[in-house]
């Protein structure tokens, strides 16, 4: 009797593995693409090149190389700018430090340099809703709630901030 209690144990179903996220696989972008790239960096057009590389990432939009690149001449074009060439993920991690931490005029700067790399991320026009409410710019913070809400950020969480900055 305890094989067949070993044996109807066995059968049970393992639960199913928890979601991963995907990762979109890498995507180079042919030699004409970054013949062209190049060709304007190397003429010393750095805007030239990085507006190149943002034109093939429209076609290549999971290409890691021309991602590093764009960050590359992001730098290059603004030296002296701490935000740029960064990754939204990066900006919004530090974004969120910094709301940790009560910062929040430093926080909404992170957060629109964010925005400006990824104009779709819902959690990012929250936060700056957030900030903004918190700075006590009650209509800005209105706005972007209502843009956070559009984007599909959960509408609860949003609603009971917009009744609060009301």
């Amino acid at each position: 009797t305890t094989a067949c209690m070993l044996a109807g144990a066995a059968a049970a179903p393992a639960p199913p593995p928890p979601p991963t996220e995907a990762v979109a696989p890498d995507e180079p972008a042919p030699d004409f693409v970054w013949e062209q790239i190049d060709f304007r960096r190397d003429q010393g057009d750095l805007e030239g090149s990085l507006e190149a590389v943002e034109e093939a990432l429209e076609d290549y939009p999971n290409a890691r190389a021309l991602q590093a690149r764009r960050q590359q001449l992001l730098k290059q074009i603004n030296p002296d700018d701490p935000l740029a060439g960064r990754s939204a993920s990066s900006l919004k991690r530090d974004a969120q430090n910094a709301m940790g931490s009560g910062d929040y005029d430093g926080a909404l700067d992170l957060i629109d340099a964010a925005i400006d790399e990824d104009d779709q991320d819902s959690e990012l026009f929250y936060m700056r809703g957030r900030c903004l409410g918190e700075l006590g710019r009650n209509l800005e913070a209105l706005a972007a709630l209502e843009d956070a809400k559009a984007l599909g950020h959960d509408a609860g969480q949003v609603d009971r901030l917009i009744e609060q900055y009301r």
